[in-house]
């Protein structure tokens, strides 16, 4: 979701109709992801009622497909908002880390039917914590980002969880962004805390998962000048994740990520409210 994110940023920023992508108004509609993925809610096992180590593990043959499908409604007033579609195609190599727990993670990203795309290469723990920022950047129509800084804590917790288990993480990113039209005056990284629970137990695709629901803050603000004219950004989102984890793998097979977003900028009469729903699946 991350990714899609920052792309649909670029777009407002640069002023290019999200990046080349069409829309049109349309009623606040999202499918049920559900369904879609074939989730199937399942009680647990003896195994599981006695408390699961979780992880997240380099999986035994390379590479890795996914893909993530996007529904937007951006300005949205009365129920109703400019409605974007986006489907990102992702392929993920690993490679063995500079310590015993960790491993090199590059993730390609690619939006279907446009042109650019989005390198990363992470160095990340078992538990999800990212130990080092080797590669971050998109290439888009308009401008480029790059990631100039990358840190999380663990995602996970070290001792075995039961259902209702709660735990937390941070997370910050830095973003720079490079345009001939645009100048970045100031950055503020984005910044996430995040509070997950193990929900329960499903079986998607007939793999039997942990159920994670993770719901995040985030906060952001950025300064630019387009055309000799200041810009300050205000950016929040209320983030709600749902991931199901391969617990046996370490694999997360599906994802769904609701997200609803505020922009405000005073000085230039920006007051935005949208709406999100990604669903991730491999493949």
């Amino acid at each position: 979701m991350r990714r899609a994110i920052i792309f649909i940023f670029s777009g407002m920023i640069l002023g290019s109709g999200c990046a080349g992508l069409s829309s049109r108004m349309a009623p606040v509609s999202f499918e049920d992801p559900l369904t879609r993925l074939g989730v199937v809610n399942v009680p647990p096992n003896t195994e599981e009622q006695a408390g699961l180590v979780l992880r997240l593990l380099p999986p035994a043959g390379n590479p890795q497909r996914s893909t993530e499908e996007t529904t937007i409604y951006a300005g949205v007033q009365e129920d109703r908002g400019s409605l974007i579609k986006l489907i990102q195609h992702n392929t993920e190599t690993y490679r063995p880390g500079s310590r015993p727990d960790t491993y090199v993670v590059h993730t390609q990203s690619s939006f279907q039917g446009l042109p650019g795309s989005i390198l990363e290469e992470l160095e990340v723990t078992r538990r999800g914590e990212i130990v080092k920022l080797i590669l971050g950047k998109h290439d888009a129509k308009d401008g480029k980002f790059t990631i100039t800084d990358w840190t999380r804590t663990s995602v996970f917790p070290e001792p075995r969880i039961k259902i209702g288990d709660r735990w937390g993480y941070e997370e910050s990113m830095a973003l720079r962004l490079d345009s001939f039209w645009i100048e970045q005056t100031g950055e503020s990284p984005y910044k996430i805390k995040a509070t997950s629970r193990l929900a329960g137990f499903a079986e998607v695709k007939g793999r039997r998962c942990a159920v994670i629901e993770t719901s995040a803050d985030q906060i952001q603000t950025q300064r630019f000048k387009v055309l000799f004219r200041s810009l300050i950004l205000y950016i929040r989102a209320k983030v709600q994740e749902t991931v199901y984890l391969d617990y046996k793998t370490g694999t997360v097979i599906a994802r769904i990520a609701k997200i609803q977003s505020y922009t405000n900028a005073v000085n230039a009469g920006v007051n935005d409210y949208s709406i999100s729903q990604t669903v991730s699946y491999q493949g």
